[in-house]
């Protein structure tokens, strides 16, 4: 299968979201999917080149224009989704975090499926209880 994954924020930042993102893409290309993880400019930017296999920059404020101009960045975004999606023809994606991913991937709902993961950043850890990562 082809799959996109559109994490909301990527590594180099290391939280939940961003740790599932990185693990599951990982697992999925292992398993024999061809799989394209489309991050934030400024995380691929960031990466070290042996992170950056399965990563596709996002344009410039991707994220930042739904934020800051909603109506006018919606519309980009959501146009940006629909022509990878027409261009690459991924068989289904997979949207980690409710917003904004979540919000600007609904615009490809009845063209493919679509899995999202609501996650957050945080990773809990408690070394009293010997529990997390």
């Amino acid at each position: 299968m082809k799959i996109a994954v559109l994490p909301s924020s990527y590594l180099p930042t290391v939280g939940g979201r961003q740790v599932f993102a990185y693990n599951i893409s990982r697992r999925l290309a292992s398993a024999g999917h061809d799989v394209q993880v489309h991050v934030p400019v400024k995380s691929y930017n960031r990466l070290q080149p042996q992170f950056r296999e399965l990563c596709v920059p996002l344009p410039r404020y991707f994220y930042g224009l739904i934020v800051r101009l909603p109506h006018l960045g919606l519309f980009r975004v959501r146009r940006y989704l629909r022509r990878k999606q027409r261009q690459e023809n991924y068989d289904a994606w997979l949207v980690v975090a409710t917003y904004p991913s979540g919000y600007a991937a609904g615009c490809l709902k009845g063209t493919v499926p679509i899995v999202l993961r609501a996650s957050g950043d945080d990773i809990q850890k408690s070394p009293e209880l010997d529990y997390g990562l």
